[in-house]
């Protein structure tokens, strides 16, 4: 099986064993400003270039998983207007790559497909009920409910990033006020160190790190910041790690999960220095009932995790689509 993590700026792709193994892997940059074509192009040769990599046949290929921003259909594979993805406008992936590549493929929304990967090679193995939380540039998340990558109605579910945490909030870039994201994703910590820095009159050292340029800061150069004592820094992070408690605790009382796996650069940074706090606030405000032996844990697969899930999705389907055919077969 192989999976892909389609993303704004890399294309990630990877030959998995049945086990979730990773035989060999492939990076290309996604260049999206050439065109959609063009990008397309590029996975389809990453794919093709990881398989005569990993030393196997084409014929052997089960099925091939993406994993790609969204919004996106997970059923017919199109692929809807995505931000990261400029130009992608009702893009028939699915369909596209497997009349290129003659083997089944499933497109999957890209957090879905990390958190997935989580449930079956990571931090999550063995758990029913599980929240993912990516932290990173935004928010998103995906939902494991009884077992299974649960989709919703519309096949969207799992924006956790946009859960209003404060109606009277910051405006987030999705055009409402008091998203959680806008209080605890990567650009927005960055806007409330600036805005700390400036009624202090003292610059942070996370901007001094990315060489002034506060759109340059990466979840590194806070770390860097947080380690050095920087005190916006500090006061920005705490502040981000409070709010997601709270997120955290409504997902609680709303899911009752067994486990929130919490992943993306922020936490990939951060995660030891801002997991107890989530984990304080998030116990203090759930009900109690609904927290009772809750366990969060930071994710273990890194940009792993998106190739696994979405390669273990488009095998999953394609093994229940063989069944439903043979179930189905004439006498």
């Amino acid at each position: 099986m192989i999976g892909v993590d389609l993303g704004g700026t890399k294309i990630l792709a990877a030959v998995l064993n049945a086990a979730g193994r990773i035989l060999a892997r492939q990076k290309a940059p996604t260049l999206s400003g050439e065109g959609v074509a063009e990008v397309i192009g590029r996975i389809v040769q990453c794919i093709e270039g990881v398989i005569r990599e990993a030393g196997v046949s084409k014929d052997r290929v089960m099925a091939i998983g993406v994993g790609s921003p969204g919004p996106l259909n997970p059923d017919t594979g199109v692929i809807e207007s995505p931000v990261n993805l400029p130009g992608w406008d009702n893009i028939p992936l699915k369909t596209i790559l497997e009349k290129r590549l003659k083997t089944r493929a499933h497109i999957e929304n890209d957090v879905n497909a990390g958190t997935y990967g989580e449930f079956r090679m990571g931090a999550g193995v063995g758990i029913r009920d599980l929240v993912g939380i990516f932290i990173g540039t935004g928010i998103g998340g995906g939902l494991i409910l009884d077992g299974k990558l649960y989709h919703g109605f519309n096949g969207n579910s799992g924006e956790i990033g946009h859960m209003v945490v404060r109606m009277d909030g910051p405006l987030c870039k999705c055009g409402r006020r008091g998203c959680y994201e806008a209080f605890a994703g990567r650009l927005s910590i960055i806007r409330r160190i600036q805005e700390i820095s400036a009624a202090k009159k003292a610059p942070s050292l996370a901007v001094e790190y990315a060489g002034g340029d506060p759109s340059a800061v990466r979840s590194s150069h806070l770390a860097r910041a947080w380690q050095a004592g920087d005190a916006a820094a500090h006061t920005a992070l705490r502040e981000m790690a409070e709010v997601s408690g709270v997120a955290i605790a409504n997902l609680m009382n709303l899911l009752s999960p067994e486990m929130f796996v919490l992943g993306g650069g922020v936490i990939e940074a951060l995660g030891k220095e801002l997991l107890p706090i989530m984990e304080k606030v998030s116990f203090e405000q759930a009900f109690p009932v609904a927290s009772r032996h809750v366990r969060i844990r930071a994710a273990m697969l890194g940009d792993d995790a998106g190739i696994i899930g979405a390669a273990f999705l488009a095998r999953e389907r394609a093994l229940s689509k063989k069944n439903r055919v043979k179930t189905h077969a004439p006498v």
